[in-house]
């Protein structure tokens, strides 16, 4: 019993920190294609004011 409870107290704190920082990945990487995503839209804007559209 003493070692499952070691066990757990090592094993949330693990899990939980491990899922944050694959949350924290994935909210970076959104952030890159959304910054990414913008300068296309930005260019295309750009091309087409130039075109009179």
């Amino acid at each position: 019993m003493n070692n499952l409870s070691r066990i757990v107290s090592i094993a949330i704190p693990t899990a939980i920190g491990i899922g944050s920082t694959l949350i924290g990945l994935r909210i970076i990487k959104n952030e890159r294609r959304l910054a990414e995503r913008k300068m296309e839209l930005e260019l295309q804007l750009g091309v087409k004011s130039l075109k009179g559209y």
